[in-house]
């Protein structure tokens, strides 16, 4: 029983360190965003026909963008700098993986192009840097960066 009890405390420790990595809280954003992304494509193609399906991605796709890029500055809470940048790339990554995901699914609705894709991409890194930017605003968090060099 002692071994099992030892077992579960290490893998709980080893898992607090990986989410409290770079790599953990970007795949934990990248996730909360994807994983919303799905979640809302589904309801809307329950309730809106497929074909106009295609309308409310860029909508759905700002959200969640935005949210992954405010989880990752929230996440971080000043331990590193460049986080606006991890932001960015948190929703850059949800853009690329839920237009996979569509493609996959949603194929005979019509695929996204690589014109769609790159404007997706375009809104994905408008809303993911607005996100991290709502969240240094809010927590009144700064950067390493900031914080060596004393500025306000």
């Amino acid at each position: 029983m002692e071994f099992y009890s030892d077992t579960i405390r290490l893998y709980s420790l080893e898992l607090k360190r990986l989410a409290s990595s770079v790599p953990g809280r970007l795949i934990s954003s990248v996730l909360d965003g994807v994983i919303g992304s799905i979640i809302l494509i589904f309801f809307c193609s329950l309730v809106v026909a497929e074909h106009n399906l295609l309308l409310f991605i860029p909508w759905i796709l700002a959200f969640n963008t935005a949210t992954s890029g405010y989880s990752f500055v929230h996440k971080s809470k000043n331990r590193q700098s460049r986080t606006m940048i991890y932001a960015v790339c948190a929703g850059l990554l949800v853009v690329g993986l839920v237009c996979l995901f569509f493609n996959f699914f949603f194929w005979h609705t019509g695929t996204i192009t690589v014109y769609r894709g790159a404007v997706f991409m375009v809104i994905g890194f408008i809303a993911s840097g607005c996100g991290g930017w709502l969240a240094i605003k809010y927590h009144g968090s700064e950067t390493v960066s900031e914080t060596r060099t004393g500025r306000d």
